[in-house]
Order: structure tokens, then C-alpha cells, then sequence
């Protein structure tokens, strides 16, 4: 297999914006009242977790396609360093924040379930299979999108034989554990995943554009049976025709798209620290919309520096390791 030579500007802008959304959505929902124009704007903003879904569901698989020599542990190696290291950098910077009343000597609004054992499932992501709260609303989704790197990393290069009975077989078999798995579960985001899955296949020229669309079709279809809704459905169609399209893009959004996964870790922890004490730093009110400016500001910096010294030396100690390993 060779390396992969093809660069989608359009993946840079979504990622941003599908961040950028999620954010505005819970800083706007929590902290901004009834009747803000602002609050109306963003009330379906966490599709952006959506978005992220289909996307990984191209990423991949299409990367997976261009590793030379690939293997399963290998992939679920690097996987895993690119996800936790970050994650856990974002949990510190989360039990901080919930430590604040505690300093500041001040009731919130904001309850916190923090104990030694919610501590240790956190570590893992664990928290779910023992219907234990996460501290930042953000994480659930980490979950199921390892699930998916398990999945996937066993599934894709199967599915990459050219061979329709196999492509059938996992079609149907993802679609019915869409119906009959919880919400803990990455088969329950199944017509996510798919629509991202069958975009990589038809990138590699493994399905016609027939079986390309029937598949984003059937997904969109499916889902608004699954959850009686049509923005689902309607924001996979839309980030597939913009990944398809490629064109999308705009001044920084390869760096946005850089620090897209700090930004969606870390805005919660900057959103509870910013709205209930920014005022109380400095003993004057400060009003929403500047809040909201401060938390953005304040985010984009401590993502830079998640980037620049977690995320970015974490993958490149993952490659020496496996280098000298030799793990397959």
C-alpha cells in the first residue's frame, strides 16, 4: 500500500466548525438566557459531535488503507496515544476547576460527583459500563470513538477485498446493532460512522458511486427512524457533500482543525472557570458576551499548548516506540 497523497482541506474547516459549534453550544445553553439570539443560534450545536462522528468514520479507514504493512496493534497503539494523552492533560485541567469552590469559598450552581473511584474509571474512560457521571459532558464521546478504533482497525481491511458479500454482511450487521445497542455503544452511532466508512471506500475506489450514495442514503433514512428527527439526518448529508466537494476552507482552518481536539476537550473546564469567577477575580460583573469572548481566547491558548506539548510529542514518542518495538 502506498501513502496516502490526498489532502481534504474541507475535513480542516468541519473539524473547526463542528468544535467551534460544540462550544458555543454549551457556553450559550448554560450560561446565557432565555430569548439571547446567540442562545437560539447554537441550540443544535452539538451536531458537531455528529460531524466529528462521520468524519472519523472517512479518517480511518482511509488512513488505515494507506499504512504499509498494517497491524491491528500497531494501529490501536497509535490510536491510543493520540487520544489519552490529550484527554488525560483535560482531565487534570477539569479536576482543577472543580476544585475552585473549594478555594474561593463559594457555593455554585454546579455539582460535581468527584471521588477516588470516579477518578479511577476516568482514567480509562471507563465511566459508562459502571453508570458513573463524566466530569466534562465532552468525554462520552472519546468512549465511543475508541470503541470504534477497535472496531474498525478488526473490520476495514476485510472490508477492502473488493468483495460485495463482505461489504453487505457489515452493512446490515452495523445497521441492526444500531437498534439494539445503547447509547454507550459505537454500533448505537452506526449511520454516523457508516456515511464517513463508505466515503473512505469510494476515495479508494473500492465502491462505485451507486453503492456510495445508496449507502449515505439508506444511513440518513435510518437514522431518522432510529431517533425520530431530521437534523441528524440532514448534517450527515451536508459534511458529506462538503467532504466530497473539498472546497470548503478558510484562513486558519488547518490550524483550527490542529487544535480542533483541544478545543473540545478543553472548553468545558474553561467555560466553568470563566462564567461563575472571571467577575469574582476581579471584583467588578463582566457581561456574557464577553465572557464568552474570554472563554474562546482562553481556550485557543491552552489548546496551543496541549498541542504543542502533549498531543504533538506524545504521537512522536508513539512512533519511536514502535520503531524500536517492532510492534505489529
Amino acid at each position: 500500500m502506498e501513502k496516502a497523497n490526498t489532502y481534504y482541506k474541507s475535513i480542516d474547516t468541519l473539524r473547526g466548525l463542528a468544535a467551534m459549534s460544540v462550544l458555543f453550544f454549551h457556553a450559550t445553553q448554560s450560561f446565557f438566557p432565555d430569548g439571547s439570539w446567540l442562545k437560539f443560534l447554537f441550540s443544535e450545536g452539538h451536531l458537531g459531535v455528529e460531524v466529528f462522528f462521520v468524519i472519523t468514520g472517512f479518517v480511518i479507514p482511509y488512513s488505515i488503507a494507506h499504512q504499509r504493512n498494517y497491524g491491528y496493534f500497531r494501529f490501536l497503539f497509535m490510536r491510543f496515544f493520540r487520544l489519552f494523552p490529550a484527554y488525560w492533560f483535560s482531565l487534570f485541567v477539569i479536576i482543577l476547576v472543580m476544585q475552585l469552590p473549594n478555594i474561593f469559598s463559594q457555593n455554585t450552581d454546579f455539582q460535581w460527583n468527584m471521588n477516588t473511584e470516579n477518578i479511577l474509571l476516568h482514567i480509562f474512560m471507563l465511566n459508562p459500563y459502571f453508570n458513573q457521571p463524566w466530569f466534562n459532558t465532552a468525554y462520552w464521546s472519546l468512549a465511543v470513538e475508541f470503541q470504534f478504533y477497535v472496531l474498525v482497525g478488526l473490520i476495514f481491511p476485510i472490508l477492502l477485498q473488493n468483495k460485495l458479500i463482505y461489504r453487505l454482511i457489515f452493512y446490515c450487521l452495523f445497521a441492526i446493532s444500531a437498534f439494539i445497542s445503547t447509547n454507550i455503544y459505537c454500533t448505537f452511532y452506526a449511520f454516523l460512522f457508516l456515511p464517513g466508512i463508505a466515503f473512505a471506500l469510494f476515495q479508494l475506489q473500492k465502491i462505485s458511486v451507486k453503492e456510495f450514495v445508496l449507502v449515505v442514503i439508506a444511513c440518513c433514512v435510518l437514522l431518522y427512524f432510529q431517533r425520530h428527527e431530521w437534523t441528524r439526518p440532514l448534517v450527515i448529508a451536508l459534511t458529506i457533500m462538503l467532504m466530497f466537494q473539498n472546497k470548503l476552507t478558510y484562513m486558519g482552518s488547518k490550524k483550527i482543525s490542529e487544535l480542533s481536539y483541544g478545543i473540545y476537550l478543553l472548553h468545558i473546564p474553561m467555560l466553568y472557570f470563566i462564567f461563575p469567577y472571571a467577575s469574582k477575580i476581579i471584583y467588578a460583573p463582566i457581561n456574557t458576551h464577553i465572557l464568552l469572548l474570554i472563554t474562546c481566547i482562553c481556550t485557543y491558548l491552552l489548546a496551543i499548548f496541549q498541542y504543542s506539548f502533549i498531543e504533538k510529542p506524545f504521537i512522536l514518542i508513539s512512533k519511536m516506540i514502535i520503531k524500536k518495538t517492532g510492534l505489529k
